[in-house]
Parts: structure tokens; C-alpha cells; sequence
């Protein structure tokens, strides 16, 4: 009988370490230049491609026409290896016009 709820255990963990996996493999952390040279002056389906789809996204269309993206923990600086909270990277007109540390 134990033999039976361990192997059904470990069946359990190994599927959810199958679910997890691809999510932990696509957050891989940039440096912020790095980061910066992958996204700058792209579209956005060139940013996905480069970095992979963003944790959220808000958009300001009606007024100044440029969406907001925002990565979290995926840069870091390369002088002290601390990892940045926050990326924002700005749209305006489907392209890449700024990106900003938060």
C-alpha cells in the first residue's frame, strides 16, 4: 500500500514540476542594455520574439496613443547584479520608444 501512494505522489510532483518548468525557463533575466538593444524601436510582436510576453499591459490610446508594458524581475544591473522590479517599456504607434527602469 505505501508503495502505491508514493508512486502516486511522486506522479504528482513530477506533473507539476512539467507545468512549472516553461514558465521558469521564458523568465530568463536581461542586462538592462541588453534588454534596452533587444526591444528598442521594435513592434510588438518583435518584443515577444526578443523577450517574451509581459507580466501586464496597459494601454492609453484615446490620448496619447501608446501602450505601456511592464516585465517584472527581468533586467538586472551588470555592476551590482541586483535585479530591477520593474521594466516599463512604452509604445507609441506599435513601436518601442522608451523603456524605463522602476
Amino acid at each position: 500500500m505505501k508503495k502505491r501512494a508514493s508512486a502516486g505522489l511522486l506522479a504528482c510532483a513530477t506533473f507539476a514540476a512539467a507545468l512549472l518548468l516553461p514558465a521558469s525557463c521564458s523568465s530568463r533575466r536581461y542586462s538592462v542594455e541588453q534588454f534596452k538593444r533587444l526591444v528598442k524601436g521594435k513592434t510588438e510582436q518583435e518584443v515577444i520574439a526578443a523577450v517574451g510576453k509581459p507580466q501586464r499591459i496597459m494601454s492609453r490610446e484615446q490620448t496619447e496613443n501608446r501602450t505601456y508594458w511592464y516585465y517584472v524581475y527581468r533586467t538586472y544591473d551588470p555592476a551590482t547584479g541586483q535585479a530591477q522590479p520593474q521594466t516599463e517599456v512604452i509604445f507609441r504607434d506599435g513601436r518601442v520608444i522608451q523603456v524605463n527602469l522602476e
